[in-house]
C-alpha cells in the first residue's frame, strides 16, 4: 500500500545561481558530509546537488504534516549502493517512524532539470 508519493523539479540554471551566490554555505546546509563527498566527484557537481535537493524535496512531500515537522535537510541521506542505484536513507526520527516501510527512489537529470520521485510503501 502507498503510503506517499512525491516528485519536484529543479531548473539547474536556476539552482547554479544560488549555488554560486550562497557557495559552500547553502551546500552544506542542504546536504549531508557523505552527499556532498559523493557530489564533489562527478563533473557535473550542480546536478549532484540539484538532483538530491529534488529528492529530499519529493520525500517531503511524500510525508503526512505530523511527521514533515521532523523533516529537515538532514533527515535524509541520498547514498548510491555499489551499483550506482540511489537509495533514501532516513535519519533520526524518521528513521525509527519509517523503519517498516520501503522507500522507493528515482533521481534524473538533463542539461536543464532534475527531477526526483520518491515512493514510500
Amino acid at each position: 500500500m502507498i503510503y506517499g508519493i512525491g516528485i519536484d523539479s529543479v531548473d539547474l540554471e536556476r539552482f547554479e545561481r544560488i549555488t554560486q551566490k550562497w557557495g559552500k554555505k547553502f551546500t552544506a546546509r542542504i546536504l549531508t558530509p557523505l552527499e556532498l563527498e559523493y557530489c564533489y566527484q562527478h563533473r557535473i557537481k550542480t546536478a549532484s546537488i540539484a538532483v538530491r535537493f529534488a529528492a529530499k524535496e519529493a520525500f517531503y512531500k511524500c510525508l503526512p504534516p505530523d511527521e514533515q515537522k521532523d523533516a529537515g535537510w538532514h533527515a535524509a541521506e541520498i547514498l548510491n549502493d555499489e551499483t550506482g542505484r540511489p537509495r533514501l536513507v532516513p535519519k533520526g526520527r524518521l528513521a525509527e517512524t519509517l523503519k517498516d516501510r520501503s522507500i522507493h527512489i528515482s533521481l534524473s537529470h538533463s542539461a536543464s532539470n532534475a527531477v526526483a520521485i520518491v515512493i514510500i510503501e
